[in-house]
């Protein structure tokens, strides 16, 4: 009885339960197969979140990335020299005596042009070029403005050190020898620098100039102080047409500054040259006043300009004057209204040959022979002041007034091509000789004054037909 009792009280203990113990067990497997469902989605979630993350995390370094990348080509643009090249090869073709000398002393080339410009020059080499190391260096270009200095003179790159001296001047000015030497190199093969030409002068200085328009002497060339070697240009890495000059004494590079005849003198004054493109001419017109007032600026008071002073001498001669000239000169004048001023004098007669030099005391004058319609070139710069019949002595004469009190005179069996008046230019037609009546070969006489006084122009003359 007590027996039945209990069972009944288990089973009503079991109704009353809202979860028997099997519905327990299942309630418990639902939960887990549930919980099992939900961990991939879960996890897949979290896998989402955590690329998305890695995702923005790229993004932003791809953005730092690309904003580096361009403030580091800001940085780099004004020193990007891949969109230069060495320019034009514009060089004489090689021949002649000069020619023979390059190939026996193995200069013109690359490698020997670098050993050079390190110091390393053999002893044959220097015998070419004997005498004393120059102590001065003329300033290679007329009229030419400082465009930077040696040193650490760069506004960009300020730790990279200017090898040479900018010497800013108009595309196609001559570009002259310092001094007196030998012609070692004459390419476009150096790297950067363009149509170069280097010279060696005595006592083992070596001076080069770069960025030439256009080479105009050959490896071999032995060359004078003031004569023309090149003319401005911007080949190579250059932003504007310009001279790259330097120096070096026993491989080492030297300031030319100091050593060079013009320094800094008068001829040289005006607006600084800058190579650099931001850099505008106001500005450096401008100075600010002193610092006790507000920092304002004001451009510099410019004086009125002096008039130019009249003419010494007069620019034209008749018939009569300019048989008076020949035998007392005078007259001489120094105005820019005559071109350029040379240091030199163009070889006059094309192709002619020296037939009598000059002499002090019996013919100061140097004549020269050529063929019949032989061209006769001006020799520099100038003006005519006569051109026409002269002394019998003379026959036809053409008198140039020049630069620097300089006046030449062309005359001999001669067919003018200027009239008196006429502005001419270094280089240019004059006249042509005239074929005579005898067999004799037609001849040039020819005359340079230097302050009313004839001089001997033998050591002066340029481009002459054979070396």
């Amino acid at each position: 009885m007590g027996a039945s009792n209990d069972r009944i009280d288990r089973r009503r203990t079991s109704a009353s339960s809202p979860v028997g113990p099997r519905g327990l067990t299942l309630v418990l497997c639902l939960l887990a197969a549930a919980g099992v469902r939900a961990a991939p989605d879960g996890l897949a979630s979290s896998r989402d979140d955590e690329q998305s993350a890695t995702q923005a995390s790229d993004g932003e370094q791809a953005k730092s990335t690309a904003v580096a990348t361009t403030d580091d080509r800001r940085k780099r643009k004004h020193w990007d020299y891949s969109r230069f090249d060495n320019g034009p090869r514009r060089v004489p073709r090689r021949r002649g005596r000069s020619l023979e000398r390059a190939e026996r002393l193995g200069i013109g080339g690359l490698e020997a042009t670098r050993a050079i410009l390190r110091g390393q020059i053999p002893q044959a080499l220097r015998e070419e070029v004997p005498g004393a190391r120059p102590q001065q260096y003329l300033w290679p270009v007329v009229g030419g403005r400082w465009g930077r200095g040696f040193g650490y003179t760069r506004k960009l790159r300020k730790s990279l050190r200017h090898n040479g001296i900018d010497i800013g001047a108009p595309a196609g000015r001559a570009v002259r020898a310092a001094a007196d030497g030998l012609v070692v190199y004459s390419d476009n093969s150096l790297r950067g620098l363009g149509n170069a030409v280097v010279i060696l002068h005595p006592g083992g200085a070596v001076t080069l100039y770069a960025h030439n328009g256009r080479n105009t002497v050959q490896p071999g060339w032995r060359v004078q102080r003031g004569e023309r070697i090149a003319l401005v240009g911007s080949t190579g890495i250059a932003r504007g047409p310009h001279l790259h000059f330097e120096l070096r004494e026993g491989g080492r590079l030297r300031d030319p500054g100091p050593r060079m005849a013009g320094y800094r003198s008068s001829e040289l004054e005006g607006p600084l040259v800058e190579l650099e493109p931001k850099v505008s001419e106001p500005e450096m017109a401008e100075a600010p006043e002193p610092v006790d007032t507000p920092r304002k600026f004001k451009p510099e008071a410019t004086p009125a300009p002096a008039p130019p002073p009249a003419p010494p001498g007069p620019l034209t001669l008749d018939r009569a004057s300019a048989n008076a000239w020949l035998h007392a000169p005078s007259g001489h004048r120094d105005d820019a209204s005559l071109g350029e001023s040379f240091s030199d004098l163009l070889w006059p007669l094309k192709g002619g040959s020296l037939s009598r030099p000059f002499n002090q005391s019996s013919h100061r004058a140097v004549d020269f022979r050529g063929a019949a319609d032989t061209p006769v070139r001006a020799a520099a710069d100038g003006q005519v002041a006569y051109a026409g019949p002269g002394p019998d002595a003379y026959g036809t004469v053409v008198i140039l007034q020049h630069r620097s009190g300089w006046a030449t005179v062309y005359a001999g069996e001669l067919v003018p091509a200027v009239t008196s008046g006429e502005r001419t230019r270094r280089g240019q037609w004059i006249g042509m000789l005239r074929a005579t009546t005898s067999n004799a070969q037609p001849h040039l006489h020819f005359e340079w004054l230097e302050g009313g006084q004839r001089r001997d122009p033998a050591q002066l003359f340029r481009a002459l037909p054979a070396r």
